[in-house]
């Protein structure tokens, strides 16, 4: 005579978990792990995080006093990581060919003010590690809070086209004006 078992009373609940994870696993096959768009808020989380930290250890401030941006209207404050700092004062924004190439993982950020020296956004720059490319470089745009700003429906972090008209002229110094002299 042949003995059946009885199904433990898990049995169905673990059928049930089996299914529903596959039916997970199918209906994700097809998209990337994490997506793009996961890729670039990681890198903007990074950036932010080492961006905030500007004005502590690893940073070397730039700018003595403020100083007009060449790009936006108002005054600027700058700071550049310690690494970069010797390759970056090379650079002048008056003069361009300085053949400056600023190491990987450097990290360039703007406090930028208004004509009556209140702080109205911050600008960063990052040149990620093995990219030398104007596209390469990571941009992003801050209020005063750190909050990354929208323009036009865009969020102003990335690879920024607004960012890149500009720096497009620098490419024979490393993408960047330099210190203003």
């Amino acid at each position: 005579m042949m003995e059946t078992s009885t199904p433990s009373p898990e049995f169905p609940m673990r059928a049930n978990l089996l299914l529903s994870l596959a039916a997970v696993l199918v209906a994700c096959e097809n998209e990337p792990l994490g997506g793009d768009d996961a890729v670039e808020r990681s890198a903007e989380e990074r950036v932010l995080d080492r961006a905030m930290a500007f004005q502590g250890d690893g940073f070397v401030e730039v700018s003595a006093e403020m100083v007009p941006s060449r790009a936006v209207a108002g005054l600027i404050l700058e700071w550049v990581t310690a690494d970069a700092w010797s390759a970056f004062a090379q650079v002048s924004p008056d003069v361009t060919g300085s053949g400056v190439v600023l190491p990987d993982d450097s990290l360039i950020v703007r406090a930028v003010h208004d004509e009556e020296g209140a702080l109205s956004k911050y600008t960063v720059a990052w040149f990620p590690p093995g990219g030398g490319a104007l596209e390469d470089i990571f941009f992003l745009v801050a209020d005063p809070d750190w909050a990354v700003m929208t323009v036009d429906g865009v969020r102003q972090a990335g690879s920024l086209s607004t960012c890149q008209g500009c720096h497009a002229a620098r490419e024979d110094d490393g993408w960047v004006f330099g210190v203003p002299r």
